[in-house]
């Protein structure tokens, strides 16, 4: 996966951004790159701003090898 830097202000010319500030949008991609093979990452939007990012970690049920976290 390519990882780019931009600054805030190349990114304020390229992205545009309406809906989320730079930021929000570091801190969800943190939370992409710490997922594991399953997961999921669900924006919780309440009148129309960003209000709860939750983090959703899956594990395999037949995977029971001292692999959970505590």
């Amino acid at each position: 996966m390519n990882s780019r830097l931009i600054s805030n202000k190349a990114s304020n010319k390229d992205l545009h951004l309406q809906m989320l500030t730079y930021e929000q949008v570091a801190h969800i991609d943190k939370l992409l790159k710490s997922v594991g093979d399953y997961g999921e990452i669900h924006l919780i939007i309440k009148k129309r701003e960003l209000k709860f990012i939750q983090k959703v970690e899956s594990y395999k049920a037949w995977d029971f090898h001292g692999n959970e976290q505590s």
